[in-house]
């Protein structure tokens, strides 16, 4: 019998990226009650590697290296999911910005992380009366950041 994940923690980094894959908006995930990477809910509930709070996303180089190749996995097309393990990564594309969740590739629900990403589009969206651009997102950067906050919360 195996152990399935019921962690609601399953959200890894919430992104936006523009055209050329710099970064818009990032906000990276660690589950509460958490003394060091691989101790407290995650270890306890066996979400595996890439998963919240599990390392290897800290500094701002190893973001900034992790969004690179993020976007070049997507910039290659291929759908709006992707594996790049550990992780599994999600998108949807609007005008000149890509929206991107990520997961753990090992215990992830893709319909969970979809339905995540679509509400927070969805949301956006509606705050930014339909137009969402760089330009915009970044004038209303304030009610974005608010939305990405009430949608995923600690990961």
């Amino acid at each position: 019998m195996t152990m399935s994940n019921l962690s609601l923690y399953t959200v890894t980094a919430l992104l936006i990226l523009d055209a050329e894959g710099q970064r818009v908006l990032a906000k990276y995930y660690d589950p509460p009650h958490q003394t060091a990477p691989g101790t407290g809910i995650p270890a306890e509930l066996g979400v595996g590697a890439g998963g919240p709070g599990m390392g290897g996303l800290t500094t701002l180089k190893e973001q900034k290296a992790f969004e690179k190749s993020v976007f070049e996995k997507i910039r290659r097309g291929g759908g709006e999911i992707h594996p790049l393990p550990p992780h599994i990564i999600l998108t949807r594309t609007v005008v000149d910005l890509h929206f991107i969740i990520v997961g753990p590739l090992s215990t992830s629900n893709e319909i969970m992380l979809n339905q995540t990403l679509g509400a927070f589009h969805d949301a956006v969206h509606l705050l930014l009366r339909g137009q969402i651009e760089k330009r915009n997102v970044l004038e209303g950067l304030d009610l974005v950041l608010l939305a990405a906050d009430e949608t995923v919360d600690d990961g």
